[in-house]
C-alpha cells in the first residue's frame, strides 16, 4: 500500500512540475524553471521512487533504462540552464521536448521495473 502511496506522490509532483514548466515555456520566464524543478526532483529528494530496489534487482535492460531516463534529465537540465541564461524560446522548446522523453522513460522504466520486482 505504501509503495502505491508513493507512486501517486511521485505523479503528483511531477505533474506540477510539468504544469509550471509549460507555463514557463509559454510565457517565455525562465526562472519558473527553478520552480518546476523543485517539484520535479521532490520525489527523488524525499526517497518516493524507490529506484534502489530496482537497481538491486541486477536486470540489465532496466539499467540501461534507468541509465538513459537519468541521462535524459541531465541533458534538459543542461538545456534548461542554458534557456536561463540566454532567454532564447528555441532553447525552452527543447528543454521541454527533452524533459518530457525523460519523463515518460522514466514512467515506462519504473512499470517495468516494478513488474519484475513484484511479478505482477
Amino acid at each position: 500500500m505504501d509503495r502505491i502511496h508513493s507512486n501517486v506522490k511521485v505523479l503528483v509532483s511531477t505533474g506540477i512540475a510539468g504544469v509550471i514548466f509549460i507555463y514557463a515555456v509559454y510565457s517565455n520566464k525562465p526562472l519558473l524553471l527553478i520552480a518546476g524543478a523543485v517539484f520535479d526532483l521532490l520525489p527523488l529528494l524525499l526517497n518516493w521512487m524507490n529506484w534502489r530496489a530496482i537497481v538491486e534487482s541486477g536486470n540489465r535492460s532496466i539499467m540501461v533504462l534507468v541509465r538513459l531516463h537519468v541521462t535524459l534529465t541531465i541533458i534538459a537540465y543542461t538545456v534548461g540552464l542554458s534557456w536561463i541564461a540566454t532567454s532564447n524560446r528555441i532553447l525552452s522548446l527543447v528543454f521541454l521536448e527533452l524533459w518530457w522523453i525523460a519523463v515518460i522513460l522514466g514512467s515506462i522504466t519504473a512499470h517495468l521495473g516494478y513488474r519484475r520486482l513484484y511479478n505482477t
